[in-house]
């Protein structure tokens, strides 16, 4: 068996990766953020646009990994025109995808708690 077949699941399974690892982060966020805004609207309904944005922020990071992971697939010829992805490169995207995908979960998490600050402040 030839191991260059294996340089396209990996590739595709980094791209799934980022985007789906950003995105649960993404989600944590915005619910944390959430659960924040809540309190400060029902108490004062005229700080809705405030709080919605700062609630919003951790939801960067789940665009990020989805961004990461068009790329990839544009690059690897999932999307367009299909080209050839050897073991090692297929290594790399998978590697790639696994750090974008971490740094987004933990980077919305932080980002959340930095939304929440800020939302408690209003």
């Amino acid at each position: 068996m030839d191991i260059n077949v294996l340089g396209m699941p990996l590739a595709v399974l980094g791209a799934a990766l980022a985007a789906l690892l950003a995105g649960i982060g993404s989600a944590i966020g915005v619910g944390m953020g959430g659960q924040a805004a809540a309190g400060v609207v029902t108490e004062d309904p005229g700080k809705f646009g405030k709080v919605l944005i700062l609630q919003l922020l951790p939801g960067t990071q789940g665009i990020y990994g989805l961004l990461i992971a068009f790329m990839t697939l544009s690059n690897i010829g999932v999307l367009g025109t299909p080209k050839e992805v050897t073991f090692a490169q297929g290594l790399m995207y998978l590697f790639a995808g696994i750090l974008m995908g971490v740094a987004g979960l933990i980077s919305a998490k932080w980002q959340a708690r930095a939304s929440v600050s800020g939302i408690s402040l209003l």
